[in-house]
């Protein structure tokens, strides 16, 4: 079952990218056009990859989904670019992996819809199409590979009621409930433990339904909810079990540098700094200085955790 929404109406938040998108297809739809050029900015997980295939959707184009460590090479990109029809949407993933070299390649592409032919050095046309390209890196990119998209979007952060409703809706559109309301104290520890992303949403709410339909369960209490996601390695704030062995460290040892605490969680440096201090410290739990890491003794018992580590 697919749970991606189909139309920019179906997506739940974002409404500013949202608004922007209609127009931007009401238009071409008057002008006989394709949309111009898009970039989406944003944390992995935001929707970039469902805007994209709704706009595909509304504007009745063919769709081709790659990323960057696909079209490592131009020849790789030719072959993509000679496929393409008119009004037809090309989706790079991870934009930001591609090399200067490709990039530059496309330039000429995507402004007159034409490149150079390297077997016979003539120009070859293009069916006028738009690439529509993701990245979780666009303050990085080069303000030339900025310049050839009309439209630059930024991602920001869903709202705790758009999380619960994305909740309502995938478990909906599963059966669960369908002639009720669904609990709203479900989909609100649901939401509070998918760390503000709507993909982790999407996971946690089918572990949720899974778990009910193997065990034949109708109704839960938000206790045993716990302990379903507690199954899954997901806690309270979302946090996950290296989360909270990365606390105890510090609980325990005060302050550690970054090498001595992936030893001691037995992870590796780059987790560490890429995917469970991030977290961390949009939380207020940690700060992370030159000389080590350190707890926020106050934030953490405020939350419980010091309490549950006792």
């Amino acid at each position: 079952m697919n749970y991606r929404p189909e139309t920019l109406d179906d997506i739940v938040g974002q409404n500013e990218i949202k608004s922007v998108c209609k127009i931007i297809v009401g238009a071409a739809k008057k002008k006989g056009d394709p949309i111009g050029h898009i970039m989406f900015g944003g944390p992995s997980g935001f929707g970039k990859t469902t805007f994209a295939k709704a706009l595909a959707n509304e504007m009745g184009s063919n769709f081709t989904e790659t990323n960057a460590v696909s079209i490592s090479t131009i020849s790789k990109l030719k072959s993509y670019i000679e496929r393409v029809r008119k009004n037809d949407i090309l989706f790079i993933d991870e934009f930001h992996g591609l090399s200067r070299k490709v990039c530059e390649w496309l330039y000429t592409v995507m402004e007159d819809f034409e490149y150079t032919d390297d077997k016979t050095g003539r120009r070859a046309k293009v069916p006028e199409f738009t690439v529509i390209a993701a990245t979780t890196e666009s303050g990085d990119l080069p303000e030339p590979i900025k310049n050839r998209f009309e439209h630059i979007q930024e991602f920001e952060e869903y709202e705790h009621e758009d999380l619960m409703l994305i909740v309502a809706n995938i478990l909906r559109s599963m059966g669960f409930n369908r002639s009720k309301d669904i609990p709203e104290n479900i989909c609100k520890y649901i939401a509070s433990v998918s760390r503000g992303v709507p993909r982790i949403v999407v996971g946690n709410t089918k572990w949720f339904y899974d778990y009910m339909i193997v065990n034949e369960l109708t109704q839960i209490r938000i206790e045993d909810l716990r302990e379903i996601m507690a199954m899954k390695g997901v806690f309270d704030y979302g946090l996950t079990k290296q989360d909270m062995r990365y606390i105890e460290q510090l609980n325990e040892h005060g302050q550690l540098s970054l090498n001595a605490i992936a030893s001691k969680i037995n992870v590796s440096e780059s987790t560490v700094r890429n995917d469970i201090e991030p977290y961390l410290q949009k939380l207020d739990l940690i700060e992370v200085g030159s000389r080590g890491r350190t707890l926020n003794f106050s934030k953490a018992e405020e939350m419980g955790l010091l309490d549950a580590e006792s």
